[in-house]
């Protein structure tokens, strides 16, 4: 997605619209040269398309997401010389925050044999109805297939809590809460297990932990 060029004075308006030409015609020449040397590494012709778009880069990557119906999302994380190089730019959290299908950040540095190991996939299975079960296969799926695209070590995580004022621990019903407390946990685990038990065939280490989610 190239930036783009504005003015409030119409006499520069055929300028501008052939600056933005060239600069959208300079960036699908370098994209065409990407993809030969993706082919002359490959040995054959993958298949790959290219597109140029003009306007703010993430409204552009989320409109295209929505058009083509993009499974996932690669993208690099903004470069940079200090903080700003472990931490995601505005960019990539509108993306993560908006985009409606998974995203991968790639580091900048990221190269061959830099693959992921550990891939942890975090889901609620307590909500069983449509919309929830729909979202947690969706995670599932995604895990399991970059799991087996990277032959990383997959992990499922569930955090559960039972929300209650802790002044009530010490209340005379206590024990009544620790009772409603272990059903929540035997109910929880009882689901996990059911989604679980969709992908037995993967090799897979669950995590059922006690605690805020964040």
């Amino acid at each position: 997605v190239v930036s783009a060029i504005s003015s409030n004075d119409p006499s520069l308006d055929r300028s501008i619209a052939n600056l933005q030409d060239s600069i959208v015609k300079e960036r699908e020449d370098e994209l065409d040269k990407l993809i030969a040397s993706l082919h002359a590494q490959e040995g054959k012709k993958p298949a790959v398309s290219r597109n140029v778009l003009v306007g703010r880069d993430y409204i552009e990557i989320i409109k295209y997401v929505q058009l083509e119906g993009v499974d996932v999302l690669v993208k690099a994380a903004n470069a940079g010389r200090t903080m700003k190089s472990i931490m995601f730019g505005n960019t990539d959290k509108r993306l993560i925050h908006h985009c409606p299908c998974p995203v991968v950040i790639l580091k900048p540095n990221t190269g061959p044999g830099d693959g992921l190991n550990t891939i942890l996939a975090a889901v609620d299975p307590l909500p069983e109805d449509t919309k929830h079960m729909q979202l947690n296969n969706a995670i599932m799926d995604t895990a399991v297939f970059l799991s087996e695209v990277e032959t990383a070590q997959l992990h499922i995580l569930h955090a559960w809590n039972l929300n209650i004022d802790d002044r009530l621990q010490y209340h005379r019903h206590k024990d009544a809460l620790a009772e409603l407390e272990e059903s929540l946990r035997k109910d929880t685990e009882r689901k996990l297990e059911r989604l679980m038990a969709e992908y037995h065939n993967v090799p897979v280490e669950d995590h059922l932990v006690k605690a805020e989610p964040e």
